[in-house]
C-alpha cells in the first residue's frame, strides 16, 4: 500500500511539471484539459441570458452574441432573431416559464477553448389546459473574447411542441 501512495504522489509531482506555465502560457498537451470557473464574468453572462428568457425579452442580451453567431437549437441552426422569436413563441402557449436546478460553469482549456456549460430543469404552465411541464435541458455557450460565437441547446421538445398544438 505504501508503494502505491508513492507511486500515485510521485505521479501527481510529474503531471504538475508536466504543465507548468511559460510566460503565463499553457502548453497543448494530446489530453485536453484546463480550468472551471463557477461564478465568472462568462457564467454569470449565460445566467443573465437566461433570466432575459425567463421574462421573454431575449432582445436585451444580443450584446453578448458576436453579429454572425450560430445558435443550434436541438441541432436547428438559426440567427439570433429566429431563436429569439422561436423562445418568445413559447409564451404564448406557457405561462410562469423558469428553470430549476440550474448549474453553470465555464471551461478554460489548454487549446485556448472557452465554453460555458448550462443544466437546467425548464418549467412552464400551459395555458389551455393548466398542466404543468417540466423538461431536462442542456445548452452550452462557446466564446471568442467576450462574445458568444457559437451556442447549442438541448431538449426533448416532444411533449413542450405537444402543449403548442392543444
Amino acid at each position: 500500500m505504501k508503494k502505491i501512495l508513492i507511486l500515485l504522489f510521485s505521479i501527481s509531482i510529474i503531471s504538475c511539471g508536466e504543465m507548468e506555465q511559460n510566460d503565463n502560457v499553457i502548453e497543448k498537451t494530446e489530453h485536453h484539459y484546463g480550468t472551471i470557473d463557477k461564478d465568472d464574468p462568462k457564467s454569470l453572462a449565460a445566467q443573465r441570458f437566461t433570466k432575459a428568457y425567463e421574462n421573454n425579452n431575449l432582445a436585451s442580451v444580443a450584446d453578448l452574441f458576436t453579429e454572425d453567431a450560430k445558435i443550434m437549437i436541438n441541432d436547428t441552426d438559426l440567427t439570433f432573431d429566429q431563436m429569439v422569436a422561436g423562445f418568445s413563441e413559447g409564451f404564448k402557449h406557457y405561462e410562469n416559464i423558469h428553470h430549476t436546478d440550474a448549474d453553470t460553469f465555464t471551461m478554460h482549456y489548454d487549446d485556448g477553448e472557452v465554453f460555458t456549460n448550462y443544466w437546467y430543469s425548464w418549467h412552464g404552465t400551459n395555458i389551455k389546459t393548466q398542466e404543468e411541464l417540466v423538461v431536462r435541458g442542456y445548452a452550452w455557450f462557446r466564446w471568442k473574447d467576450d462574445k458568444v460565437f457559437e451556442t447549442y441547446n438541448a431538449f426533448d421538445p416532444t411533449a413542450y411542441n405537444a402543449g403548442m398544438t392543444e
